[in-house]
């Protein structure tokens, strides 16, 4: 390849711990937008013995300048030592050494971590990465306003990925700027960050195999590459689950048969459609980028990636015009003797280069770290609370690997909860509580993407029933304080079978039609309160058995409509007090039998109009003292006349009327009353209570030794 003798010779700048006496004899480099340059060296001491001094241990790591001449003056290039060698000592005394020279950002590779962040662009974490590592020398240029990242995870990646993985996603190039003493990292996102290398407009040359003291272009060949003719991409957003997100676009690039081709990806990471639109565009550039690629040779040495020149006296004229750089391969030797001859220097490079109009775009080659399988995590909330959840019942948790947090609302972002079942307001709803390890997934294994699917017992977690593998159990906990519980548990021992139900203090059921309750045993009932009843509609009891009702207080029944009550055995009825019936309307009794009525003290009965006693055989009225009749007219009648007394005096009528004359007396059967059974009371079973349970304690929610 044709190269160029043109400037003085290669130039280093060792760092301090080594002699200066060390002289650049070749290097060996390449440079890439959105890659990381790297640099053999290899350089000469030459008969000086305090080269044996040299350490490489505190040579690694370093900066390191070097450079190559050009008729303006040097063109400079820095690094950081990577890896240093040290060479056998020829017969000469001379010794050879091997320097690998690589950008700061290289440094990024060997260091990894695992942490959060939240509600930052792409450009404020990649800052904050490099600033947290010490590294000040970048600029960042970004015209597009790029969307903020809710929720962001470095998951055992180097922080070289992780930016490098940041960048690629948000279309973002990165180049080096190479000074004297130190090299800038550069990062943009549109054709504006393009500068303009010193050699600005290099003529074409096609010298073949002569040496040319003039930067030129040497070689010049254009290489179109087949491309998609469509991007496709969709997500899915819980927050906004019926609205479409899918995108599409289509190339700019005409290539014949292209359009029919497309490529679709799921998921787009987004969470808008407009968010997509521009996602896709960034995608559809990508693939675009490289179709149109220049491959040449050079002997300009200031030409470098992110840099662009003018191309000029082509054989053919539509070849002319302004390109970008976007790699650089370097080759440059120092041939002769220094000491006897003098340094010759030999520079050529081969390069691509894109037209100055594409916006480079970074194909996405690092790879997003895929979490395999399910973690744990630590439910965590505001200092105080129990629990902590939104309106879509999400929670906020730490995860084991995360330093970083401080155990509190701003650990995560807010996490949806699988439940065994989640309708439109109905479903499945247990809210993972503060303190409780739970389990976490992540969608298509995306560290930015968790899900809880249930939680874990740990020995600050015990279960409800600890070792009792028969029992099936849902217990809830009180909160605040932890001193009750609600509780559902099934005891499945066989023969000891059990359905239990606690209520911590109210319980409410509501059934909208029937309500059917059978019981093939016994049931107990205890109400140590007050007993409410409501039926709206008809009651019917059937009760096969004996009844036994104790009440220990007043019975007051009200009934606002008839009341028909059918015995079809005897009835008895024991009254230890005073018995009261206040009857508004007629009282109608009928006996097939007798009726017998003892009152131990006075027997009044009043009627208010009329009344009438009728017996169908005998009757018989007797007091043990007096007896008095008295009314306004009182009549006495038998078979033969009757005795009537009035206002006007006593008349007498008979057949024949007697006066201690005859006749007998006619015997009463005198009053004969059977004594009443007395009413049999068996005292009612007592109700056996319900098992009690023991309630849970509130989870654990002092992170202090955590911090």
């Amino acid at each position: 390849m044709p190269a160029s003798t043109l400037g003085d010779a290669l130039q280093v700048t060792m760092p301090a711990e080594c002699p200066p006496t060390l002289r650049l004899q070749r290097l060996r480099g390449r440079e890439e937008i959105s890659r990381l340059f790297r640099f053999e060296l290899e350089l000469l001491a030459y008969r000086d013995p305090s080269v044996e001094s040299i350490d490489p241990l505190k040579l690694v790591g370093k900066p390191i300048g070097f450079a190559v001449g050009t008729a303006e003056g040097p063109r400079h290039f820095h690094g950081v030592i990577s890896r240093f060698v040290v060479g056998d000592m020829d017969a000469n005394n001379n010794r050879w050494f091997r320097a690998e020279v690589v950008p700061w950002l290289w440094l990024l590779q060997r260091t990894s971590d695992c942490r959060i962040f939240q509600n930052k662009t792409a450009v404020h974490i990649i800052e904050q990465v490099f600033q947290d590592l010490g590294f000040n020398d970048f600029l960042i240029d970004v015209k597009r306003t790029l969307a903020s990242r809710d929720y962001c995870v470095q998951y055992r990646e180097t922080d070289f990925n992780f930016v490098s993985r940041l960048m690629e996603e948000e279309g973002l190039y990165y180049y080096f700027d190479h000074g004297q003493s130190k090299h800038v990292l550069t990062i943009g996102d549109n054709v504006d960050r393009y500068r303009t290398c010193a050699d600005g407009k290099l003529p074409f040359r096609n010298l073949q195999g002569v040496v040319s003291e003039d930067p030129v272009i040497l070689a010049w060949e254009r290489q179109f590459e087949f491309r998609t003719g469509k991007w496709a991409q969709t997500d899915y957003n819980f927050e906004t689950p019926t609205a479409s997100m899918m995108t599409v676009l289509s190339t700019t690039v005409n290539v014949p048969d292209a359009k029919k081709l497309e490529y679709y990806d799921y998921p787009g990471l987004y969470s808008e459609r407009v968010m997509g639109t521009g996602l896709v565009k960034l995608r559809m550039e990508e693939e675009e980028m490289d179709h149109n690629v220049v491959h040449g040779a050079s002997n300009s040495r200031h030409l470098s990636p992110g840099f662009k020149f003018d191309l000029s006296e082509h054989n053919s004229h539509t070849e002319e015009g302004s390109y970008i750089i976007t790699s650089v391969q370097h080759t440059a030797d120092e041939t002769g003797n220094a000491a006897e001859h003098g340094p010759m220097e030999f520079y050529s490079n081969v390069f691509t280069c894109i037209p100055s109009a594409v916006v480079f775009r970074p194909a996405r080659i690092t790879p997003k770290p895929v979490i395999q399988g399910v973690q744990t995590a630590v439910v965590v909330g505001p200092s105080g609370q129990e629990v902590f959840t939104d309106s879509l019942s999400r929670i906020k948790v730490q995860f084991h690997w995360d330093r970083e947090g401080k155990y509190d609302e701003r650990s995560s972002c807010w996490i949806r909860v699988a439940q065994a079942i989640a309708g439109c307001s109905w479903g499945f709803q247990m809210i993972p509580r503060i303190g409780q390890e739970v389990v976490v997934d992540f969608l298509e294994g995306d560290p930015d993407r968790p899900l809880v699917r249930g939680s874990v017992n740990n020995t600050n977690q015990l279960p409800p029933w600890p070792g009792a593998g028969n029992i099936l159990c849902i217990r809830s906990n009180s909160t605040k304080g932890g001193a009750g519980h609600n509780e559902l548990m099934f005891d499945d021992l066989t023969g000891s079978e059990k359905y239990f139900l606690h209520a911590q203090k109210d319980m409410h059921i509501d059934v909208e039609h029937d309500r059917h309750v059978r019981v093939r045993n016994d049931e107990h009932v205890t109400v140590e309160g007050n007993q409410y009843y409501r039926y709206v509609g008809e009651r019917h009891e059937v009760v096969v058995g004996k009844t036994s009702i104790e009440h220990v207080g007043n019975v007051e029944v009200k009934f606002h409509g008839a009341s028909d009550i059918t015995i079809v055995g005897d009835q008895r009825a024991k009254v230890d007090g005073g018995s009261h019936l206040s009857i508004s309307g007629d009282s109608l009794t009928k006996v097939d039998g007798s009726v017998g009525l003892q009152i131990g003290g006075d027997f009044a009965c009043k009627a208010g109009k009329n009344w009438a006693v009728e017996a169908g055989l005998n009757g018989h009225l007797k007091t043990g003292m007096n007896l008095v009749l008295e009314a306004a007219t009182i009549t006495l009648k038998g078979a033969g006349g009757f005795i009537t007394i009035d206002p006007s005096g006593v008349s007498i009528q008979g057949a024949l009327v007697k006066i201690n004359s005859g006749g007998a007396a006619t015997p009463g059967h005198g009053c004969v009353v059977q004594s009443p059974q007395s009413a049999k009371f068996t005292e009612p079973s007592k109700a056996t209570l319900p098992m009690e349970s023991k309630t849970g304690s509130s989870s654990v929610t002092d992170f202090s030794t955590k911090s």
